[in-house]
């Protein structure tokens, strides 16, 4: 069959397709209309309708592109399978799969097969086979522009098309040109914690999302949307990733910066500190920036975690009164008793889940043991008259008497009732739980649980933990006390954590996350060590986390190649960190060879302002919409602005108060610009950046933003 009879024949297969789809989707408008009909309970009417309302808009979107790719599978002794590949499933009349869905099992054959011997796992096993043909599609509309048949080679041009284009305020969609490796990642255990150590450039964030979609399909029946969460540095970049997963057909995933978290979890009335505001003070070298440093790598550590555990020894063994419980002086439970109760399940349950557990023991002690307590209540009550004093009158006497039996009366009728709350209450309403707010303060305050600690640390924190406002750096901290003191809300009800530029995050911040999963570990991490910006209270050692989190269970894979800068500008970027890259192990990018632009590097007198308009424009000119011009910090993005603006260019800024990323010409700090990418970047002063380590990982940042052209003034 000549070339132009396949394309017809594509064509006609791309018809019969989409009349499916407008058969399916008609098909479910009258089942969504029949379920608003025939449910009564408005919860699972919105379970229900939430679900129908995400496959009528899967389908809609499939009318207009029903698949992206095809490929022919033989399976051992078994016919030719033509397979269709799309965002979701689609099926014929007799409830065929005509398309599938590209987290399907065997669509794993597209992104992982070469022409040949191959095979996919699915829950039958292992099914091996022969990879017939891979086609990918370009349908617009509804319409068949053109196919290409995929070999090595052809895969490198459509991946080198894809890289070519330009950048868009959103994270682009990359679900028809995932990579063997991304693919692996994205289809890893869910119950097995992975860790990313992804370069600058190698997809981690759209890596993230897909696996988010992917453990969705797959879970199903067995999970919710809304179990889910994705953990991000920031706002704007929740903006700038949360089209990806409704567009990937996924609705009502949780998209949270770690302190809308916090706020969720930690049941105390405080407020965060902006998370880059130490990272500002550190980078613009304010006063004390040096101290600074080292108290935000102190309360990221295990030897603080150390002593908020050895603080909750202490409250362990002092919040119960060394007394026994007792009614009216009446031994009902010894003082030791009461505390190995309280003790029991420690590991397992939060202190005030202990006592509400403690409070439920007493009163079924109680209350099966209410006759013998009676017994024993009247004969205290029956001594007690006997002891009255005998040289009162007769009147006296008889007030004393009323007095004492109307003492003992109370705890007799309540426990001839078989009532035992009141007695119970009033013991348990003695016991202080602090607030993870009021524990954290009191440890800080306390010199025996910091008297290994540096002098000058101590009093850093001392006088920085005031009021209500607390670091971000002390999330970590307030996580684990609320964990261990208070207990984490069965509200929380998350079954899988992704967290993206993870490497910004401290070991304690890592073990106290694994902690309000239940230590169930379905947790994925994405980071990069060569990015780690915030290294004084981030992490510099996937292994060590494996180590002291996960003991070692861990799956650690590495994505090192490269997608979104050309050849020549990642090249440059590496230089960058070449004094430091074995000092910190660092993984460095290797660029998918796309060749481009070389880095200009223009030196300055006085004419910076009209150099970047002139820079601007030249990209403008040449297609490039979306221009950074990545300064140091915000001072230098604030003066840059202020004169760009009067050179009448209509220009945004990225600050610690953006809530959205929009495109366009924009200024950004370069602690801010991580995460995204443009199709070209200005470095407004590379002079700014000292001989540091911090400032180094600044530069590089800033320099693997750039898609296409980089400039260096």
């Amino acid at each position: 069959m000549n070339e132009k009879e396949e394309l017809e024949l594509e064509k006609k297969h791309l018809k019969v397709t989409v009349q499916l789809a407008k058969k399916s989707l008609h098909e479910e408008e009258i089942i969504g209309e029949n379920i608003k009909k025939s449910t009564d309970d408005d919860f699972l009417l919105q379970i229900l309708s939430k679900r129908h309302d995400t496959k009528i808009r899967n389908l809609k979107r499939a009318i207009k592109n029903p698949y992206f790719a095809r490929i022919d599978f033989q399976e051992k002794t078994k016919e030719k399978q033509e397979i269709y590949i799309g965002k979701t499933n689609i099926f014929d009349e007799q409830y065929n799969v005509a398309v599938a869905d590209w987290r399907a099992p065997i669509s794993s054959v597209y992104y992982d097969g070469e022409i040949g011997e191959t095979e996919y796992i699915c829950p039958e096993g292992k099914i091996k086979g022969n990879l017939l043909l891979k086609r990918q599609f370009q349908i617009e509309e509804g319409e068949l522009k053109s196919y290409n048949n995929i070999t090595l080679t052809a895969n490198d041009e459509l991946l080198q098309e894809c890289l070519n284009e330009k950048s868009d305020s959103k994270l682009r969609n990359i679900v028809a040109t995932i990579q063997k490796k991304q693919n692996k990642i994205i289809r890893s255990n869910m119950f097995k914690p992975l860790i990313v150590q992804g370069v600058a450039g190698s997809g981690k964030t759209t890596v993230a999302i897909h696996r988010i979609a992917y453990l969705i399909y797959t879970y199903e029946d067995t999970f919710n949307p809304e179990e889910f969460l994705i953990i991000a540095p920031n706002k704007f970049f929740l903006g700038y990733i949360k089209d990806s997963l409704p567009d990937l057909g996924v609705d009502d995933v949780r998209q949270e910066t770690l302190e809308e978290l916090a706020y969720s979890i930690i049941k105390d009335k405080i407020t965060i500190e902006d998370a880059n505001n130490n990272l500002i003070k550190i980078v613009e070298r304010k006063k004390d920036y040096e101290m600074l440093e080292k108290t935000t790598k102190f309360k990221g550590s295990f030897e603080f975690k150390e002593i908020l555990d050895e603080y909750l020894e202490i409250l362990e063994e002092s919040i119960l009164e060394k007394r026994d419980f007792t009614i009216e002086d009446v031994k009902l439970i010894s003082y030791q008793n009461i505390q190995t109760i309280l003790s029991q399940n420690k590991d397992r349950y939060s202190l005030k889940t202990r006592i509400e557990n403690l409070k439920n023991y007493l009163k079924n002690k109680v209350e099966n043991n209410s006759e013998e307590i009676i017994e024993r209540i009247i004969e205290k009550r029956r001594k007690q008259i006997s002891q009255i004093d005998i040289n009162l009158n007769d009147e006296e006497k008889q007030k004393e008497k009323i007095k004492i039996f109307e003492k003992y009366e109370i705890y007799i009728k309540e426990l001839s009732n078989g009532k035992s709350k009141k007695i119970v209450d009033e013991y348990i309403k003695k016991i202080k739980i602090p607030t993870p707010l009021q524990s954290l303060k009191a440890i800080i305050q306390d010199n025996r649980l910091m008297k290994n600690t540096d002098e000058e640390v101590k009093e850093y924190i001392r006088n920085e933990n005031k009021k209500n406002k607390v670091a971000y750096e002390d999330i970590a901290a307030l996580l684990h006390l609320q964990y261990k003191i208070i207990g984490i809300n069965n509200n929380l009800k998350l079954k899988h954590i992704v967290i993206d530029e993870a490497q910004d995050f401290s070991e304690f911040l890592f073990y106290s996350l694994n902690e309000i999963m239940n230590k169930n570990k379905s947790l994925t991490i994405l980071g990069d060590i060569a990015q780690g910006i915030y290294e004084y209270r981030g992490c510099n050692n996937w292994e060590k986390i494996n180590k002291e989190i996960f003991n070692n269970e861990a799956k650690i894979e590495y994505l090192n190649q490269s997608y979104r800068t050309t050849f020549e500008i990642m090249e440059e970027a590496k230089k960058i960190l070449e004094n430091i890259q074995e000092e910190y192990n660092l993984q460095l990018a290797e660029p998918i060879v796309r060749h481009g632009e070389k880095v200009e590097y223009i030196e300055l007198d006085d004419n910076k302002i009209e150099k970047i308009a002139e820079l601007i424009n030249k990209e403008l000119e040449k297609g490039n919409n979306n221009i950074a011009i990545i300064c140091k910090d915000e001072k230098e993005v604030e003066e840059i602005y202020n004169k760009l603006e009067k050179e009448k260019i209509e220009i945004k800024t990225i600050t610690s108060k953006s809530q959205k990323y929009e495109g366009g010409i924009t200024i950004v700090p370069s602690y801010y610009s991580k995460g995204l990418e443009f199709d070209s970047v200005i470095i407004s002063d590379k002079n700014k950046y000292k001989d540091n380590t911090l400032d180094k990982k600044l530069l590089y940042v800033a320099y693997t933003r750039a898609m296409h052209k980089l400039y260096v003034l």
